[in-house]
């Protein structure tokens, strides 16, 4: 089973990091997940080697790993999550409609979506190369002022 209901809360514990799976750190859009595993254990096996050489073991002394993660990889989980979650409810012919736009993407578009490499840059490059991805952006981003404005 790939875990796909968003990181863990808490990364650390007193003599404990997680990381990989066991920190739900898999991506939810596509299930891959040892890559994240992998750099989350170099990032805790770092803050490990400090735990040692000062002899804090603790939550406290291991937290630099919580933050270091989420600083590096947080956002991009949570947008993959979000992007999941949607497209969890997708009828058949949304999942066509929604890799027309998907089959548009550049090959360097396609594979940052696979690494989930998601920034503000890589929707902005998307929808300035896909007018099907800046079409469905601009009804999305109408239909959330809609909803604001209570219409």
């Amino acid at each position: 089973m790939i875990p796909s209901c968003g990181v863990s809360p808490r990364l650390v514990g007193d003599g404990l990091m997680l990381v990989g799976d066991a920190a739900r750190q898999a991506s939810p859009i596509v299930g891959e997940g040892i890559r994240f595993a992998m750099l989350a254990g170099l990032l805790a096996g770092r803050v490990a080697a400090r735990a040692v050489r000062r002899g804090d073991a603790s939550r406290q002394g291991l937290l630099g790993f919580e933050r270091l993660w989420r600083r590096q990889f947080e956002t991009r989980m949570r947008w993959a999550q979000w992007i999941n979650e949607r497209i969890a409810r997708y009828s058949d012919d949304m999942w066509d409609r929604r890799m027309a736009i998907i089959g548009r993407f550049t090959p360097a578009q396609f594979a940052a979506l696979l690494r989930t490499d998601l920034s503000a840059g890589w929707l902005l490059g998307a929808m300035a190369t896909n007018g099907a991805a800046r079409r469905y952006a601009v009804e999305r981003v109408a239909q959330a002022v809609r909803q604001r404005a209570g219409r």
